[in-house]
């Protein structure tokens, strides 16, 4: 069990592949490098986010990580390629201009599984894909004199728990 940003994942040993999924300008891949896992990609849709995350991480002397503009619903690397793909927020940024979240616009599922979809195809067999997100804590119904608010306990896994589990977040590619 690995202690990362102040959570708890069990994930394989270095030497890893990982690719950090909009990564802004977050201090996770630092974090990693700290762990150890020095075999890191950061992608973001901004250049501004790209060139100050490329500066930040030069000044801190993490040289070996590669910091690259690229989009999320098409990314730019090889079937297969990577041991661990991360996002933490970015597919919060999806459903920004969607309506409500539980019942999202036909367009933001469509980028939802694009992105999806391409985690799965850059992941190895086995690969793990971690999604960190912000959680929907109220649902409105239909009726707008009726608000619901809904109390989601946070959830704490340990590893024999997710025994022979490839994702937190599954989806079935298979009935698209």
């Amino acid at each position: 069990m690995r202690r990362c940003s102040g959570h708890c994942f069990s994930v394989p040993r270095p030497p890893l592949l990982v690719l950090e999924v909009g990564c802004g300008n977050s201090q996770l891949c630092e974090e990693l490098y700290r762990d150890g896992i020095t075999e890191l990609t950061c992608i973001d849709l901004s250049s501004i986010a790209v060139e100050k995350m490329k500066q930040r991480l030069l000044s801190k002397g993490c040289k070996e990580i590669k910091v690259l503009e690229a989009d999320m619903l098409d990314l730019p690397f090889e079937d297969e390629f990577f041991d661990v793909v991360i996002e933490k927020g970015t597919m919060d940024v999806l459903f920004v201009d969607s309506g409500d979240p539980w019942n999202p616009e036909p367009v933001t599922v469509s980028k939802v599984m694009a992105m999806l979809e391409n985690v799965h195809r850059v992941l190895k067999p086995h690969g793990m894909f971690i999604s960190i997100t912000f959680g929907q804590g109220e649902r409105s119904s239909d009726n707008t004199e009726y608000t619901e608010k809904i109390d989601m306990p946070s959830i704490t896994l340990f590893h024999e728990e997710l025994d022979n589990e490839d994702y937190i977040f599954r989806t079935n590619l298979d009935d698209m």
